[in-house]
């Protein structure tokens, strides 16, 4: 028996299977499949529309999987809420606190003074943090460590349906975790705190005095977002097909991100758009929308999600997948020819 007889015996034995390098998971596995009758998807626009109302209700689920498990989130949406603040009085102008100072120590009055005294006096209601408001945002530090896992089983359950496989949403999220665990605990510490850095550092700079080093500073900033954003998708898609050093799988991203640049920016502008459209109907318009924005939000993750993976995935497929199969069934004839 040739070590591929051997290989396919195991595989079928043991649920779920192994990954080893460069070998996809065996596509033979029990399922529902795709009808007979069924044109296949193919990768263009057109095709990912049909693909993404075929998979829709799955989208749904795979949904539900980042937001349970990234249940930490709730406690910073708790902290910043206002429901443990301390509401207080205080005045309108910062100046008031200096001239009510000068006045205890004794500064000359007058009609005039005490006027301007009572104008800037003047009360609007104030709130500030508690402890338990605090306790929360430290809580919601524990995204730090769910963020990672839940990526690489959403993503591997989209591989799936990019691909037209089967997919067995707890079984294949929960193998997914365990066989990438560690490269993505460690890139989704990463991946979270280039996602939050970024953006405030552009909001900073933003807020800040325009001079031309912050100008620089600002566009630099947008221009790391970009290309992070491109090559984003293909880190975690590689990451659940090879066996690959994470240094190895980021410096391939980086070339994937310019080789399938304009499929990349369509799919990035799409998730825009997605974005755009879900806070118009929740903050905009006068709430006329919110029922459809509140709808949008139980699928608008897994739909970027999905937008990314289609787009990434036909490259990946094209310049790593591929070879590495015909590698190996070229192997495998020639064992069994021996």
């Amino acid at each position: 028996m040739s070590d591929q007889e051997h290989y396919l015996d195991e595989i079928e034995e043991e649920a779920p299977r192994k990954k080893k390098r460069f070998r996809l998971f065996d596509s033979q596995r029990e399922g529902p499949g795709v009808e007979k009758d069924e044109e296949p998807i193919t990768p263009d626009l057109r095709g990912f529309f049909r693909s993404f109302k075929r998979n829709f209700t799955k989208l749904v689920r795979v949904n539900l999987f980042t937001l349970i498990g990234n249940f930490p989130v709730l406690f910073a949406l708790l902290g910043i809420s206002g429901l443990f603040k301390v509401e207080y009085m205080t005045a309108v102008s910062g100046y008031f606190a200096d001239l009510r100072t000068q006045l205890l120590l004794g500064a000359e009055t007058s009609p005039a003074t005490m006027a301007v005294v009572g104008a800037l006096g003047a009360q609007i209601p104030n709130s500030a943090m508690t402890t338990a408001s605090y306790v929360f945002l430290g809580l919601s530090l524990l995204t730090f460590i769910t963020f990672g896992f839940v990526k690489v089983g959403t993503t591997y359950i989209l591989r799936s349906l990019v691909r037209g496989e089967p997919a067995f949403m707890m079984t294949d999220f929960r193998y997914a975790v365990k066989r990438n665990r560690k490269q993505g605990f460690i890139f989704g510490i990463i991946d979270l705190f280039l996602l939050l850095l970024v953006p405030l550092n552009m909001v900073t700079l933003l807020q800040s005095t325009g001079t031309f080093l912050n100008s620089v500073f600002f566009w630099a900033n947008v221009a790391i977002a970009f290309f992070y954003l491109l090559m984003r998708p293909y880190v975690y898609l590689q990451m659940i097909t090879f066996d690959l050093k994470l240094t190895k799988i980021v410096k391939n991203s980086l070339l994937f991100s310019l080789l399938g640049f304009k499929r990349n920016l369509l799919a990035l502008l799409g998730v825009a758009i997605l974005y755009l459209l879900t806070f118009i109907f929740i903050f905009g318009l006068g709430g006329a929308l919110l029922p459809l924005g509140v709808a949008m939000f139980f699928v608008i993750f897994a739909a970027g999600s999905y937008m990314h993976a289609f787009a990434a995935w036909h490259k990946i497929e094209t310049i790593m997948v591929a070879p590495a199969e015909e590698s190996e069934d070229y192997s495998t004839s020639e064992a069994e020819a021996e």
